[in-house]
């Protein structure tokens, strides 16, 4: 009798041990090996979320933290590079490579990346929960390369992106290239 009671506790300790959570099923619970080569923001604008992956040196992509409820939803998409020059203060480069090109700059303010929104923050910023800001910060260092992505949705899900109808023609090339990135970070 002793004995299956036994058992049966080591079961459950053992069925209770392995239990994950299904949203961050590869993550690797916020730890950073020591072989990263380059972190990469994602930013999804439909799914108000975040998601924090590393790249190591064999160019293997590994989901690192997804942080829920991030307020972007008036930031342009596109790929961007961070500037991490006054951590913490961390700010989207603009314009980008494609609105450089095909735009121009004079459209754009400065996207901040912060907590709460201030008088000097625009309404293209980025607006994170304080606690998440704070953990996003440990991990991104003044000698991280960073690559950062907005996307309007996350097309892992719905399988496309959501139709820009309003948009010029020439956003159909930047959301094919969104969407080849994209393809990379499969969890």
């Amino acid at each position: 009798m002793t004995i299956s009671k036994i058992g049966i506790l080591f079961l459950l300790i053992s069925f209770f041990s392995c239990q994950n959570d299904p949203s961050d099923s590869n993550s690797n619970d916020g730890k950073l090996s020591e072989d990263i080569e380059l972190l990469h923001l994602l930013f999804f604008k439909k799914e108000q979320k975040v998601e924090l992956w590393a790249t190591n040196s064999k160019n293997e992509f590994s989901l690192i933290k997804s942080y829920p409820s991030v307020r972007c939803d008036q930031t342009p998409i596109g790929i961007f590079h961070l500037n991490i020059d006054n951590i913490p203060l961390l700010v989207l480069e603009t314009p980008n490579e494609f609105y450089g090109e095909k735009i121009g700059e004079e459209q754009f303010e400065e996207i901040y990346i912060v907590k709460k929104m201030e008088k000097n923050t625009n309404q293209q910023s980025i607006i994170f929960p304080e606690n998440d800001l704070n953990e996003l910060l440990s991990f991104i260092k003044k000698d991280s390369k960073t690559r950062t992505f907005v996307f309007p949705n996350d097309l892992r899900k719905d399988g496309s992106f959501e139709a820009c109808f309003g948009c010029p023609h020439r956003m159909a090339e930047l959301y094919s290239s969104l969407e080849l990135h994209l393809k990379q970070f499969e969890k």
